[in-house]
């Protein structure tokens, strides 16, 4: 199969598959390869638009494991978010370069690393909870690796761990693990909002319920809502189908295939 799955949801994303495989993961919630490597300096960051202009002053190998990883990270903020509904598209339309990865394999990964996220002893919601240094924490010594380093002369009460991962080198996870971690040792403290009336609780971490164990082990969370498309109007340029969940997909997959 080749073609589109639009994961709706905060924040959202799109899985880019060819023959099969998920060559490419976008989503707001997350930074994509360009940014990474632009942020590292291995890129010009100005002019270098989309990753694959970076081939030309980095390796193709190299080049091909920081699109994985990107592509991994937003499969991560995707799942970590909430998902309302996916629609599938299929067609020959242009997708990004890459070697791509198996579909179940990078859900499950993701999976896996939302609930590592949530055994940590204080675990952050990395698109929401905006982070601020402690009082008492002094930004120039307290980091004792560079990513704590960066993370608290970044944390001024408004950025999140997505916000702090696009200024960085850094992934969404990895910011998230250790923004939680900093968080428990009293480094950093979610910023007060300030909002008219009650606010809601904070949410747990992609708040789900165990799963069965036949989708368990797909790494599938549970009852998606089904969207349905409007009656009227012209018929999409390509075709689309809706699956409640990502088992569903799975099985829309093959079936496009």
């Amino acid at each position: 199969m080749t073609g589109t799955l639009h994961a709706m949801g905060r924040p959202g994303g799109v899985f880019h598959y060819r023959a099969g495989l998920v060559v490419a993961v976008r989503t707001p919630g997350a930074p994509g390869p360009e940014t990474l490597l632009a942020r590292s300096g291995r890129i010009a960051a100005a002019e270098a638009g989309e990753a694959g202009e970076g081939a030309r002053t980095i390796g193709a190998v190299e080049l091909d494991v920081v699109r994985l990883v990107a592509a991994y990270d937003a499969a991560f903020a995707v799942m970590v978010g909430t998902v309302d509904d996916c629609l599938l598209r299929t067609g020959d339309g242009p997708e990004p370069a890459g070697r791509g990865e198996e579909p179940e394999r990078l859900v499950r990964e993701a999976l896996r690393r939302v609930d590592a996220l949530r055994t940590l002893p204080d675990p952050v919601l990395p698109h929401d909870d905006q982070v601020a240094v402690a009082a008492g924490a002094d930004r120039e010594t307290a980091g004792g690796t560079p990513i704590r380093r960066e993370i608290l002369l970044l944390a001024d009460g408004r950025r999140t761990c997505r916000d702090i991962a696009y200024a960085t080198a850094h992934g969404v996870y990895a910011v998230a693990v250790e923004v939680s971690r900093m968080l428990a040792d009293g480094l950093l403290e979610r910023a007060v909002l300030q909002e008219d009336g009650a606010g809601e609780p904070a949410r747990p971490v992609l708040p789900r319920g165990p799963a069965p164990p036949a989708e368990a082990a797909a790494g599938a969370p549970q009852s998606l809502p089904r969207r349905t498309p409007g009656g009227s109007g012209p018929a999409p340029a390509r075709p689309e189908k809706h699956a409640r969940n990502w088992a569903d997909f799975a099985r829309l997959r093959h079936s496009a295939g």
